[in-house]
Order: structure tokens, then C-alpha cells, then sequence
């Protein structure tokens, strides 16, 4: 529902430009119970922060302004990673239970 995605979204601390910080979004996925490991979280966040893989990556050119603006993160891009833990939450269930050992009923 992207109601509930905006109500997530607002719910944190904003800049005037309407973006929030990357410990914003750790804060929040950690508040809702969504993250046990916020170490690795963080790291996830920064990996994708950095890459081409948010959409306001994809929109600039290289540089200063670049680097100090991937450590926040707008409503599209927070979309996005909702997204993609959302697959990959899915992913790793379903793995878990294609390899769960079988136990045998006697």
C-alpha cells in the first residue's frame, strides 16, 4: 500500500528539501523491527547509496555534490528500498524453506 509507504517515509526527520539521511531509514527499519543487524544494514544502505542502483544515482553526474547527496535519500528512492528488501526477504524464506532438513515423524 503506498500509503502506508509514505506514512513510513514521513514519519522520519526531514530536510527542507523533503529527503531524509540514510540513519533516518536505518533508525526506522530498525524501530519497526524490520532489521535485527543494523551493522549490516548500515552497510546494505551505503552500498546502494553509492552505486547506480537508486534512482537519483542514475539522474547526476560524478563528484563532490554527488557523494555528500547519495547519503540521502528522497521518497522515490525510499520506495526502492523497500523493494528490494521486500525480494530479498522473500527470497531468503523461501530458500530457507526449500533447504530446511525434513524431520521424519516416527
Amino acid at each position: 500500500n503506498l500509503m502506508r509507504l509514505r506514512a513510513w517515509f514521513y514519519s522520519m526527520k526531514r530536510s527542507p528539501s523533503g529527503h531524509v539521511d540514510l540513519m533516518e531509514v536505518q533508525n526506522l527499519f530498525a524501530r519497526e523491527g524490520m532489521t535485527t543487524d543494523r551493522q549490516a544494514f548500515f552497510r546494505y544502505l551505503n552500498y546502494i547509496s553509492q552505486t547506480s542502483s537508486l534512482p537519483s544515482a542514475r539522474e547526476g553526474e560524478g563528484g563532490k555534490k554527488n557523494v555528500l547527496l547519495s547519503k540521502i535519500v528522497g521518497i522515490e528512492e525510499f520506495t526502492s528500498i523497500i523493494g528490494r528488501c521486500t525480494v530479498a526477504w522473500c527470497l531468503h524464506r523461501t530458500l530457507s524453506l526449500v533447504t530446511a532438513p525434513e524431520f521424519a515423524t516416527a
